[in-house]
């Protein structure tokens, strides 16, 4: 079934948490459940921003889930979660397995969407955006990440749509085929996604300053910015407390989050020991990258 002309049935999972707040209605469109409490990055920096909001409008998230327990946690710090449930890969049997890895190169062969774009294309996800647009009746939208914005056209009639792109309007590393061919394949892909997906926004926002001008000139499109959300502790850390130690926390599962890892404890790292002869590197999460690990 081709994602775009999926029909418009009234399908969709049932929302979770409660609703009914004054305020303008805001949908919070996600590839993953922004969670406050969470234990990745972006998960927590989108559920402060959607916490904090909820105190000034009804938020609705509609976002793909790995469990039922992560949705109940989020439908309890942010009202209403309408969940499209997406096993993680090693979860899913090989057959299934097997034929979702050939559906996804068969669209990116064809040409059709990016590799990761071609991940997160899914009929359930699109009916149940529509459910949720009709019965929510949202005043805007707030669609988070470039692998979404292919559901912009779900969203014809909402006064305001906001796409905030986290990627300066670039490709998202992928393990493609076809060493140097597949990856410029797959950046002409992203860029016709861009021309294609953006204009659909009311407003594009990034990140960061440079990413934003980045945006802009690979788009054409005026884009503003919206620094990540960041939980503050009641009580803040006195750094004269501890030794001097480096802390770098992170998914390693995340594709860029090992050569991150890589960069910090090659090049990093060692400028920091030849100032501070007792510092310490400490490399959190598993699985660890070998290399990064032995840098410690």
């Amino acid at each position: 079934m081709d994602l775009h002309t999926a029909p418009q049935e009234d399908a969709g999972p049932s929302p979770h948490g409660n609703a009914g707040k004054d305020g303008p209605r805001l949908i919070v469109l996600a590839p993953d459940l922004p969670n406050p409490h969470g234990g990745d990055g972006g998960g927590v920096t989108l559920g402060t921003l959607c916490a904090a909001l909820a105190s000034q409008t009804e938020p609705a998230v509609v976002a793909f889930a790995r469990s039922e327990e992560a949705v109940e946690a989020v439908g309890q710090s942010l009202g209403t979660v309408v969940p499209v449930h997406r096993k993680p890969p090693k979860e899913r049997g090989t057959v299934a397995r097997v034929r979702h890895r050939a559906s996804n190169l068969v669209r990116w062969t064809a040409g059709q969407q990016p590799l990761v774009a071609a991940k997160f294309r899914s009929a359930e996800m699109a009916a149940a955006l529509r459910k949720t647009v009709r019965s929510f009746r949202p005043d805007a939208v707030l669609v988070e990440q470039s692998v979404m914005a292919q559901y912009l056209p779900y969203l014809e009639g909402v006064a305001v749509k906001v796409l905030t792109d986290h990627e300066a309007a670039g490709a998202i590393p992928a393990a493609l085929p076809m060493g140097s061919w597949g990856q410029a394949r797959d950046r002409s892909l992203w860029q016709r996604d861009v021309r294609r997906y953006y204009p659909m926004a009311d407003r594009v926002q990034a990140l960061n300053r440079p990413d934003a001008r980045t945006v802009e000139e690979r788009s054409g499109i005026p884009t503003t910015v919206r620094p990540p959300a960041v939980p503050l502790p009641a009580r803040p850390v006195d750094p004269t407390a501890t030794p001097p130690r480096l802390l770098f926390f992170g998914d390693y599962a995340h594709h860029p989050t090992p050569e991150a890892a890589r960069y910090v404890a090659e090049r990093v790292f060692p400028r920091i020991r030849r100032e501070v002869p007792g510092a310490a590197l400490l490399l959190k999460e598993r699985p660890l990258p070998p290399k990064a690990a032995s840098a410690e």
